[in-house]
């Protein structure tokens, strides 16, 4: 019984909170649109039989008429909100109004409780939020916080005696609460049954019970642990990659100096291996770059400029990046099957990422003599598959289940190939976030074709 009751209590609460959420988001959101309004003038829109001018604003450039004959009135905040909430607001949608204590219009009087908020917000109060029951007998939360007068609103506001920086009044939002309190007795009629049964099971069963509970408490504290070491994890990369980056973009201004220098200019060698160094450079910096990417992908916040790209100008980018590394090699064979000049929708940073990093996989995997190839096709769900194929030593049927694992180098940990084991695993969500999805086909002894899949472009 005080589980159930603990439960119930718990459900009230959240139902609460879950109303105030909304209520505040609703309210930054009107909030952030009035500024808007307020720093730009307003905004003019055509009259109508719907629409009349605001015969509350004086202003000697409310109404306009354009070249073509169309009147135009200027509509101020309060009364778009008081438009708003007269003729497009359900009952199941909240209110938003501006009041005051000397409005331009009669409608933004305040009402009891209004008036009542008011006398705390102009004593200091930074907010007023009740749950009370409105002319109809239904329970709604109402949020009131102060409207600093600002020179912008004298234009409007000409008659007040509010002083500027003084509370001029309220912007007034409310939500109802019977959609709230719905969820709330769906939840506490499952609440209820589920301690029904579980007073029926613990009859016969208290132990299975109470493993219940202990690996639901568990796996909070893992989630806790893990929540806390993803943030940590996340602070720390975002200090390495300051660390690195700075001397880094040094390195990158000292080497765009010399290849731009007039007086003691470079001859076409020192041009080429400046050149390098400036590509690589920056290549790097885009990797420390993709670090935070991998943080950002798994907290949902990576930053995307998708556009169409055609991809053989990213394929040949990639291609010159990867020079070191394909001479490190001894140089294997890179044949494009394929010279179709197609645009897909991708980030173009992100893409190549994705192909330099399957491009140097085939090279650094690859045998001695091998060779690798460069294929696209148009698929019939109109997206365009990307295909990477070479003739390495490919990867045993018992290891295939884990290539997307993270630091999983597949039984390369002691090879001399560098590697991290973590490319992959960059590589398989950078293709996700773009709306694309990857795969493999690899056969023991035989080489390896690795595929990636994205929309095409209009």
């Amino acid at each position: 019984m005080a589980s159930l009751q603990w439960n119930y209590l718990n459900e009230k609460q959240e139902t609460i909170e879950l109303a105030t959420n909304q209520l505040d988001t609703s309210f930054k959101k009107i909030d952030a649109f009035r500024d808007w309004f307020s720093s730009h003038g307003g905004i003019y829109v055509a009259v109508s039989d719907d629409l009349a001018p605001n015969d509350a604003l004086e202003s000697s450039r409310r109404d306009l008429e354009t070249l073509s004959g169309l009147q135009l009135t200027l509509i101020n905040t309060p009364y778009l909100l008081r438009d708003i909430d007269t003729n497009y607001r359900d009952e199941l949608s909240g209110s938003a109004y501006m009041v005051g204590w000397d409005p331009i219009n009669t409608l933004n009087t305040p009402d009891e409780w209004e008036g009542k908020a008011l006398k705390l917000l102009q004593f200091g109060a930074n907010e007023v939020n009740e749950i009370l029951a409105n002319d109809t007998g239904d329970e709604e939360m109402r949020l009131i916080r102060p409207i600093v007068l600002k020179e912008s609103c004298l234009e409007c506001h000409s008659q007040t005696k509010v002083k500027v920086g003084d509370v001029l009044g309220g912007l007034s939002t409310s939500v109802p609460m019977a959609p709230y309190y719905e969820q709330q007795a769906t939840s506490v009629h499952r609440l209820l049954f589920s301690h029904i049964m579980i007073w029926l099971i613990g009859l016969v069963g208290i132990t299975i019970f109470y493993k219940s509970e202990t690996q639901a408490y568990a796996a909070l504290v893992s989630k806790r642990h893990a929540d806390e070491a993803n943030k940590a994890k996340s602070e720390f990369l975002s200090s390495m990659s300051h660390e690195l980056r700075t001397p880094l973009n040094a390195i990158l201004g000292f080497s765009q100096l010399l290849e731009s220098d007039q007086q003691t200019p470079l001859d076409k060698p020192q041009k080429e291996k400046v050149s390098y160094i400036i590509n690589s450079g920056s290549h790097l910096l885009e990797l420390i770059n993709g670090i935070l990417d991998l943080s950002a992908i798994e907290s949902g916040q990576l930053e995307l400029s998708i556009e169409p790209v055609k991809l053989l100008d990213a394929v040949n980018e990639s291609l010159s990046l990867l020079k070191p590394v394909i001479a490190e090699y001894d140089n294997p064979e890179i044949h494009m099957l394929n010279q179709l000049d197609v645009t897909v929708m991708a980030d173009f940073t992100k893409l190549k990422q994705i192909l330099i990093n399957l491009l140097g996989n085939a090279v650094k995997y690859n045998r001695d003599g091998g060779s690798i190839n460069i294929d696209w096709q148009v698929t019939e769900s109109n997206q365009l598959r990307v295909s990477i194929i070479d003739t390495g030593k490919g990867i045993a049927e018992e290891n295939q289940h884990k290539v997307f694992e993270a630091f999983n180098r597949l039984g390369n940990e002691y090879s001399n190939v560098e590697g991290t084991g973590i490319g992959l695993v960059v590589t398989k969500k950078l293709v996700e976030v773009m709306d694309g999805q990857i795969g493999f086909i690899s056969v023991e002894d035989q080489g390896s074709t690795f595929w990636f899949e994205l929309p095409l472009a209009d």
